[in-house]
C-alpha cells in the first residue's frame, strides 16, 4: 500500500477539501482502497462553468452515492432555475440539511420569472455558519432558527423589511450582511450587538439604523435619504451621527455631500471609481470638501485626468490621513458635457501645485503611501508622476512609499515583458530625479519578483538638490533554475561596479525596521509566470 492511502481518512478528507469536485471523483481509479473513498468526502463544490446541460444529472448522481455522515461545505454554482427543478433542489437541500451542513451556497442563474423558494427545514439549521443564495426568495410565515449563522448574503431576491427583521430575531450571532440587487428592502433596522458589517449593492434601501456597526459597504445606485443610530428609528430623539462606523467603502454616482459629512468620524475610508469621479466634478466646480478625520483612505480608480482632481478633494478633507492606499483600476472616460469636459484639460503639475497649501496631511502625518496597478500603461502617465513627484516633495513624515506593479505576460510574450520593464524603469528614474521633503532616505528590499528596482535619494535637503542621488538599486531577476539577486550600492554619479548580495542574506534585512522619519520608494515589476 502507499503511504497516501494508509493516511486516515480524516486527513485524506482534508486533503480533498482543497481539491475540485472532479479531481476528487477521479481518486477512485486508483487503486481498489480509492474506489469508494471519495464518497465520504465532507465538501461538495459542483461549478457549471460549461453551462452543461447535464449539470443537474451530475449533482444528483453524485448526492445519490455520497455517503459521507457528514457535509461541512454544500456548494451549487450557476445552476439554471427553471420551475421543473424545484423538487431536485428541495432533495439535494434536504441531503446537506441531514448531514449538518455548516457552508451553503445556492447561486442559481435566473431562467424563470418566478425565484426558488427556500424550503422551511432550511430555516431552522442549527449548524449553519455561512449561507449565500441568489434568485431564492423567503415564505414571509418562515420562522428563522439560524443559530451559528454569522455570514449572510442574498442577491436578487424579493426581499421585505419583515422577513429582515425574522432574520435578525433568528440568527443571534450573525456578523455580516450582504443585500444585493434585492427589491422590496426599504427598512435596515439593526440592533444587534453582532452585526458589524454591512454591504448594500443596488437596493432599494431608503434607510439604514445601526448603532453597532463597524463597516458599511455601498456599491452602485443606492437611494439612501437616512443613515440613523441612536433612540429608534423615526423617533425624535435619534441621531444621525455615524461616528460609531470604523470603516466606509463607497462606490456609487449620486450626490454624497452630506453622507460625506456624517461620515466625518470613521477612520478607514474606501472610495471607489464612481464617488472619486464626482468629487473630480465637485473639485473643479470649486465645491469645498467636507473635513474628516479619516486616518486610512483607500482610492479605488484610474489616476487620470479625471481621477486626479478626486485625488487632490480627498487629501484637502483629511488632514489627520496617516495610510494613502491607491489601487489604480485603469483609465476610465468620465461621461461629462463638453463645458465641463474643458475643465479637465490640465497639466497634472500645475493642477497639483495650485492646491499644495491646502494639503495639510502632507505637513502633518502621512507616513505610508501605496500605489498599486495592473496595467502598464498606468504607471506611465503623467499624473500618476505628478502625484507621486507631488507626494515626495511636501510629505515631510512620510516613511513609506510603494509602487507595485501587478503586471503578468504568459510565456512566450518576451518581447511584452522587456516593454513593461522598459516603462517600470522608466517610472523608476523619474522617482529618483524627485526631491523629497523628508529628512532620511534608505533603499529596502522587498520580495523576489522578475524585476524589482528599488531607487531612492540619500539624505536630502529641499533647497540642496546637487546632494540627491541613489542609495541603492537592487535588481531581481528570476531565472529558470538559477536566483540570482545584484545590487549597486553606489551613488548614481559615482557609477561604482555591481556588487553581488547573497538573496539569503540580504532577505534577512527585509524586515529591518525603519526610522521613524525615513522614506522608501519600492518599486516592483511582474512576477514570470
Amino acid at each position: 500500500m502507499d503511504l497516501i492511502s494508509a493516511l486516515p481518512d480524516a486527513l485524506i478528507h482534508q486533503v480533498f477539501s482543497f481539491l475540485p469536485l472532479e479531481d476528487i471523483v477521479r481518486t477512485s481509479v486508483l487503486s481498489e482502497r480509492w474506489v469508494s473513498t471519495w464518497t465520504t468526502t465532507t465538501h461538495l463544490v459542483f461549478d457549471n462553468d460549461t453551462n452543461s446541460s447535464d449539470f443537474p444529472f451530475v449533482i444528483d448522481s453524485v448526492v445519490r452515492r455520497c455517503i459521507s455522515p457528514k457535509v461541512k461545505k454544500f456548494h451549487i454554482n450557476s445552476l439554471e432555475y427553471v420551475e421543473a427543478n424545484c423538487d431536485n433542489l428541495n432533495r439535494w437541500l434536504e441531503f446537506a440539511a441531514k448531514r449538518g451542513v455548516e457552508d451553503l451556497h445556492l447561486w442559481l442563474t435566473p431562467m424563470s420569472p418566478s425565484e426558488y423558494v427556500l424550503p422551511p427545514f432550511l430555516c431552522c439549521l442549527r449548524e449553519l455558519v455561512c449561507l449565500e443564495v441568489r434568485w431564492c426568495c423567503f415564505l414571509l410565515e418562515t420562522t428563522i432558527g439560524w443559530l451559528s449563522l454569522k455570514f449572510l448574503s442574498i442577491e436578487e431576491s424579493n426581499f421585505t423589511d419583515e422577513i429582515l427583521e425574522r432574520i435578525f430575531k433568528g440568527s443571534p450571532v450573525l456578523e455580516s450582511l450582504e443585500v444585493r440587487e434585492c427589491r422590496g428592502l426599504r427598512n435596515i433596522v439593526i440592533d444587534s450587538t453582532n452585526v458589524k458589517r454591512l454591504v448594500l449593492r443596488s437596493s432599494d434601501v431608503e434607510r439604514i439604523w445601526a448603532p453597532h456597526l463597524q463597516s458599511l459597504v455601498i456599491s452602485e445606485d443606492l437611494c439612501l435619504s437616512h443613515f440613523q443610530s441612536g433612540g429608534l428609528p423615526g423617533h425624535p430623539s435619534s441621531s444621525e451621527d455615524v461616528s460609531f462606523l470604523m470603516e466606509v467603502d463607497l462606490d456609487f454616482h449620486i450626490p454624497f455631500i452630506e453622507l460625506l459629512e456624517k461620515l466625518c468620524g470613521v477612520p478607514t475610508i474606501t472610495i471607489g471609481n464612481w464617488c472619486l469621479q464626482i468629487m473630480s466634478v465637485l473639485e473643479m466646480e470649486g465645491v469645498s470638501s467636507p473635513l474628516s478625520n479619516c486616518r486610512n483612505l483607500i482610492l479605488r480608480a484610474s489616476i487620470s485626468r479625471y481621477g486626479l482632481p478626486g485625488i487632490a478633494y480627498m487629501l484637502q478633507s483629511s488632514p489627520y490621513l496617516e495610510n494613502l492606499v491607491i489601487q489604480s483600476t485603469g483609465i476610465r472616460e468620465l461621461m461629462v458635457d463638453r463645458e465641463s469636459g474643458e475643465r479637465f484639460n490640465f497639466d497634472g503639475d500645475n493642477f497639483l501645485c495650485s492646491r499644495k497649501g491646502s494639503f495639510q496631511c502632507l505637513a502633518r502625518n502621512l507616513k505610508r503611501v501605496e500605489i498599486t496597478g495592473s496595467e502598464a500603461e498606468s504607471f506611465c502617465s503623467e499624473f500618476l508622476l505628478a502625484l507621486i513627484k507631488c507626494l515626495l516633495e511636501d510629505a515631510v513624515t512620510l516613511e513609506k512609499m510603494m509602487i507595485k506593479a501587478d503586471l503578468c505576460t504568459q510565456h512566450g510574450q518576451e518581447h511584452v515583458e522587456a516593454a513593461v520593464h522598459s516603462k517600470l524603469l522608466l517610472v523608476k528614474r523619474n522617482v529618483i530625479d524627485y526631491q523629497r521633503a523628508s529628512k532620511n532616505a534608505e533603499v529596502i528590499n522587498i520580495k523576489k519578483s522578475s524585476i524589482v528596482f528599488i531607487g531612492v535619494g540619500i539624505p536630502t535637503s529641499r533647497g540642496d538638490n546637487k546632494r540627491r542621488g541613489i542609495k541603492g538599486i537592487k535588481l531581481h531577476r528570476s531565472l529558470k533554475k538559477q536566483k540570482k539577486t545584484q545590487a549597486i550600492n553606489s551613488r548614481a554619479d559615482l557609477g561604482a561596479a555591481p556588487k553581488i548580495v547573497d538573496p539569503i542574506r540580504s532577505s534577512s534585512m527585509v524586515n529591518r525596521p525603519t526610522k521613524a522619519s525615513r522614506t522608501c520608494i519600492q518599486t516592483y515589476g511582474p512576477e514570470k509566470m
